[in-house]
């Protein structure tokens, strides 16, 4: 927020009064930035309110009570303003959906850019990539989730428009889809949603997930829905239909220096691991039913599936699986009224979230209880947010977050 002065003296200390319902207090703020003794001059504040013991949304009433130690002078009415009060924040994980083609000479730059959102971000940086016309295809145009007309082209949480690379600073040909994603990722996300999955059978052909769902607030006659999108990474081939097209070839001192190894490669590339890739993703709209309608503050719900690798396969019919292949699954929470992603996880399948069998309690040795530093609870508590560890005789454990409910 800014704090702007409507007055002739500068100012290098305030107290601010606040009103939230029927509660109400002042605070004494001494700016790290004092504010200049001009009219119309601003300076960034931010503000701590003391905890609320309540949840919900409520209005916020701010204004400035004194400056310099001296009461206010200034007859202008309170500022207004929504506040929010969750007992806890859900981890917010953007959608990164990339669309992609090997005859496209540019679109190189995009695994280049997800890369380095990987090294900054680790596994908060989720990302599927669309490929399109082109031997790793799966959807036709008019299915792809958003309008990918030219590529490469990004979609963050299906609603904002951008570049895999550049972000929004195309022009000036620097990396900037971190501030993008950032951006997005500051969005608060009224639901947490973690996912757990593993191989269900020896031949490692089927896999089962189960998606957890945990709301901060209530909803009544929502529509949210979860889709899945199976991603392989390590896809390869020989020949042309495998060829990237790779337009920065030769274009020295053009582009920039995360783009070097591109400049200094041939167009087409032949020999190109392609990672990523959405290998069977027939959700793109949600599975109807997959959430309840109305939702209580605090629920957690869960729901489960099973995936074959026998339907991973592309608009040609053709199965892409491979050896040697690594696979993750997103789970993708939207909302199904608006198209929005609200939020998202990506797990790789047969990690230590893995679970041999999601529907049944059948193999398990014992179950243990951790609050969120990692300390061993007696039991299940019976509110706030904790962890559930449940031990298979293979040696697996499914690893739950969950809130306690009263």
């Amino acid at each position: 927020r800014q704090l702007t002065n409507y007055g002739a003296a500068g100012a290098s200390a305030v107290e601010l009064e606040w009103t939230v319902d029927n509660q109400n207090g002042k605070i004494p703020i001494s700016l790290t930035e004092p504010l200049p003794a001009m009219y119309r001059a601003s300076v960034p504040l931010s503000v701590t309110l003391p905890a609320l013991n309540r949840t919900g949304t409520y209005n916020l009433k701010v204004k400035v009570a004194s400056v310099n130690g001296s009461v206010s002078a200034s007859e202008s009415e309170e500022s207004l303003g929504s506040l929010d009060i969750w007992s806890w924040l859900p981890k917010k994980r953007p959608l990164l959906e990339e669309y992609t083609a090997t005859s496209c000479g540019y679109c190189p730059r995009g695994p280049v850019g997800m890369a380095k959102m990987e090294e900054l971000y680790g596994s908060d940086f989720v990302s599927v990539t669309y490929h399109h016309a082109d031997v790793m295809s799966i959807l036709s145009p008019d299915e792809y989730p958003n309008a990918a007309p030219s590529q490469p082209v990004a979609w963050l949480d299906r609603v904002r428009e951008t570049d895999p690379y550049f972000g929004d600073l195309i022009k000036e040909k620097v990396f900037g889809i971190d501030r993008v994603w950032t951006e997005v990722a500051s969005v608060f996300t009224p639901a947490d949603i973690s996912l757990s999955c593993g191989w269900t059978d020896n031949s490692h052909n089927r896999l089962s997930a189960e998606c957890s769902v945990s709301f901060v607030k209530a909803f009544d006659d929502c529509d949210f829905r979860l889709s899945y999108i199976l991603v392989a990474d390590g896809l390869n081939g020989t020949g042309r239909e495998w060829s990237q097209g790779n337009y920065y070839s030769g274009q020295t001192g053009t582009w920039p220096a995360d783009f070097d190894d591109l400049v200094n490669s041939p167009n087409p590339i032949q020999g190109v691991v392609f990672d990523h890739v959405a290998i069977y993703s027939p959700f793109v709209k949600g599975i109807e039913n997959s959430l309840p309608s109305k939702i209580e503050e605090g629920e957690t719900a869960k729901h489960s599936i099973s995936i074959s690798l026998d339907d991973a396969v592309n608009l040609d019919g053709e199965s892409l699986i491979q050896d040697g292949l690594a696979y993750s699954v997103v789970a993708v929470l939207l909302d199904a009224t608006t198209g929005d992603v609200i939020n998202c996880v990506k797990t790789e399948v047969g990690d230590m979230g893995a679970v041999n069998d999601v529907t049944t309690n059948e193999g398990i040795v014992s179950v243990e209880y951790f609050d969120v530093t990692g300390r061993r609870l007696p039991e299940a508590p019976s509110d706030g947010i904790y962890i559930e560890c449940s031990r298979q005789v293979n040696g697996r454990c499914i690893i739950r977050k969950l809130i306690g409910r009263k």
